[in-house]
């Protein structure tokens, strides 16, 4: 080959690949912003699966012992409540803090990432939405239930629930592009 057509291919190469290294590089940021914001969201999740633990144990560990039934038993519900959530969102953080690393490598083309991004707001979205129906729910056995039992965990659902409807709403509103 001549050493102009060379210096043309050399030149023609190096064009052509300038858009797919930027193309590149803009993939890396957002999928690492992706990442991080998942990763903040998650360790926000397991913070308020700590708190709710800790509330819970509280509920429980200093239920009044006593004449008022209803009332030692309303707590014990709530607090059981706030564990069972606490268990559920603690085990969600922590299991998805443990495969970010794994999900930034299948995160490589812009395809896969698009449709994880769409995902994962199509997933936070329905879940606020279910929030919802939890907190509705919980509020109506809250207000309507005749006995302590039930009171005592629609309290607690109301509690967990609203707290998942604020979390599942940042987390579609911060994937939504």
């Amino acid at each position: 080959m001549r050493p102009g057509a060379l210096l043309a291919v050399a030149l023609a190469s190096l064009l052509l690949a300038t858009p797919a290294s930027a193309e590149d590089a803009k993939l890396a940021s957002d999928r690492d912003e992706f990442l991080a914001e998942r990763r903040g969201l998650m360790i926000g999740l397991g913070s308020w699966a700590v708190a709710s633990a800790t509330a819970g144990a509280i509920l429980l560990a200093t239920s009044p012992r006593g004449p008022d039934r209803d009332r030692r038993v309303f707590r014990q519900s709530m607090g059981s409540i706030f564990l069972a959530y606490a268990l559920i969102n603690g085990a969600l953080a922590v299991g998805t803090l443990a495969g970010i690393e794994h999900q930034r490598e299948s995160l490589r083309t812009p395809t896969a990432f698009a449709g994880t991004r769409r995902f994962a707001t199509e997933t936070f979205a329905a879940n606020a939405l279910l929030d919802v129906v939890y907190v509705a729910t919980g509020g109506m056995l809250w207000q309507n239930a005749h006995g302590a039992l039930a009171r005592g965990a629609g309290a607690g659902i109301v509690v967990q629930g609203g707290f998942l409807v604020a979390f599942d709403s940042l987390g579609a509103s911060l994937y939504v592009h």
